[in-house]
């Protein structure tokens, strides 16, 4: 397969096999240049290779990395599925209390694209608005107070962006939330208004999250209502077992209002508070009968250090219809890691109502075939994580691709979690269904 790169008008091309690439600082070796903006991918071969990018920070101390995961975006399964123009939504933004917020847009057709965007604090007031031009596949970068968006914004707390003018699939849209003592930063990706239509998304479902003294393990979520009116709904935590273990019902939310629970596992809105550490599933199921769009979930589940900052990754809510793996059809979790710098934990949710018989297998890095295979049945609801898998597949492999399969039984989602091995800070990496 050969890829060629595309970044800032320069180009370079290379041939890979059935293989496992990281091109770690891509636009430093690659290109020996410095500077930001998208890079495009372009395949001539048999397939699709799946691609995923971590672009991040040194840590203060010089030891470790702090970093975002970036999804990459096909260009060539991008449609306009609606004649007029959109709403995307940026939700579970930051802008004080300790982190700022960076603000990407890209724009993936051909001609120019005039953007409106509007600000929401969390009580639904517009803190200002902005209008913006984005040039073909050039990214717009601004941080969310400066001058040229809504400098309203600064120390606003939790803010929502919504984003007119761009037709579903026209635009790339995205929030880099960043601690201002670690800097290390967690990317959000914008959601079309239209996809929290789907009656699908009435219930949803957040993995890994939970509190954990060990570590100091929380998980911030954030809640954003898109809708003109206000919306019902539960939320319901479960144990890994599928056990719930707490809940907080018809909770209202007003419209464009956003509830951001801090710690929500011991945030009190949870019923009852635990009092001993859990990890588990958190299940928003939308209960008005009138809402035309379903709630806006967001997670940033991390590490407090304190003094340090913290350190973290962006998890997104996900429904039983959008499982990434099913009978018959596998997925990809590319460039896996055991190694001195990075290790990476499995996580598996059982979307349905019966018995999930699960296959892993760890594809060498060089020829791609299988160097071991890990399997487990999950009860409906059960969910896991499964630490440093690769070594529980292989005993010295370093690195590869893992693939997943559902043997029989209901559709899962799965991710994987790749983890600076001396900061600890982890990246949320889901599973890619194969074509």
């Amino acid at each position: 397969l050969e890829l060629t790169f595309n970044f800032n008008g320069h180009t370079e091309s290379v041939v890979i096999g059935n293989s496992t690439e990281i091109f770690e600082d891509i636009i430093g070796r690659i290109f020996e240049i410095s500077g930001g903006g998208p890079l495009r991918i372009d395949g001539s071969g048999v397939g699709v290779p799946q691609i995923w990018s971590r672009t991040y920070n040194v840590s203060p101390s010089g030891i470790g990395t702090y970093g975002q995961y970036i999804p990459a975006i096909r260009l060539d399964t991008q449609g306009n599925s609606e004649v007029t123009p959109t709403r995307y939504y940026l939700t579970g933004l930051q802008q004080g209390n300790g982190f700022r917020t960076n603000v990407g847009f890209v724009n993936l057709t051909s001609s120019d694209l005039v953007l409106n965007v509007h600000a929401y604090d969390e009580d639904g007031r517009v803190l200002g608005s902005a209008t913006i031009t984005t040039r073909p596949l050039i990214l717009l970068q601004e941080g969310i107070a400066s001058t040229q968006l809504i400098p309203a914004a600064d120390g606003a707390g939790v803010i929502t962006l919504r984003i007119d003018g761009a037709r579903t699939g026209e635009l790339l849209a995205y929030g880099s939330v960043v601690d201002q003592v670690s800097n290390d930063p967690v990317y959000i990706a914008g959601v079309p208004e239209v996809l929290m239509r789907d009656a699908g998304k009435a219930q949803q479902i957040i993995p890994g999250v939970g509190h954990l003294t060990n570590g100091s393990w929380r998980s911030d979520v954030a809640i954003f209502n898109p809708d003109g009116d206000p919306v019902t709904f539960d939320l319901e935590f479960f144990d890994s077992a599928g056990n719930k273990l707490s809940e907080a019902l018809n909770y209202n939310l007003e419209a464009k209002h956003t509830l951001h629970l801090h710690d929500i596992v011991k945030s009190g809105v949870l019923i009852p508070v635990l009092e001993s550490d859990a990890l588990g599933v958190l299940r928003i199921t939308t209960r008005s009968s009138i809402t035309m769009s379903h709630p806006i979930v967001v997670d940033r589940t991390y590490s407090d250090q304190g003094a340090s900052g913290t350190f973290g990754q962006g998890i997104f809510a996900t429904t039983a219809a959008e499982a990434n793996v099913s009978v018959g059809s596998p997925a990809i979790i590319a460039g896996a890691r055991s190694d001195a710098a990075y290790r990476t934990n499995v996580g598996f949710v059982n979307l349905g109502s019966e018995t999930s018989s699960v296959r892993v297998t760890l594809l060498d890095k060089q020829s791609g075939q299988v160097s071991g295979t890990w399997e487990r049945d999950f009860a409906p609801g059960e969910s896991a994580i499964a630490s440093n898998l690769i070594r529980a597949l292989h005993q010295t492999a370093d690195r590869g691709s893992l693939r997943i399969e559902v043997l029989s039984g209901s559709p899962i989602w799965a991710y994987g979690s790749v983890i600076d091995q001396l900061t600890s800070d982890p990246e949320y990496v889901p599973a890619v269904p194969l074509d």
